[in-house]
């Protein structure tokens, strides 16, 4: 794993996940998302999840425990985005800025954060 790619794929799907959070809050206000619900809620449908699984293909990375631990929280993240979405698509958007501003959607933010600065520490 070259640490140069894995830094840059780092600082990028950090902004493009933190950037989450004021789409998701656009679409409280707005009624509208840049995608459907159930496509948030896939952790493969952003550029860093298809990276992710396409390292997959690599058995050192797949496995790698601090790999796996970056998976599961980008898929965890990505379960909250998709449950708030979904109260957009549905009009609740009082549920939905709820749930933005609830300890799981931040608890999911910030343990991808911490996974995704463990992972490259350790490479």
């Amino acid at each position: 794993m070259d640490k140069a790619v894995l830094a840059t794929q780092i600082k990028e799907a950090l902004a493009a996940h933190e950037g989450w959070k004021m789409k998701l809050r656009s679409g409280i206000e707005g009624g509208a998302l840049p995608k459907p619900a159930k496509d948030i809620a896939m952790d493969n449908q952003c550029s860093f999840g298809k990276w992710l699984h396409e390292l997959s293909a690599d058995p050192a990375v797949k496995n790698d425990p601090k790999y796996s631990a970056v998976c599961r929280a980008h898929a965890a993240f990505h379960r909250e985005a998709g449950r708030v979405a979904s109260y957009i698509e549905q009009g609740q958007k009082s549920i939905a800025k709820d749930a933005l501003e609830g300890m799981s959607f931040k608890d999911s933010t910030s343990r991808l954060t911490s996974a995704m600065g463990d992972w490259q520490r350790s490479i």
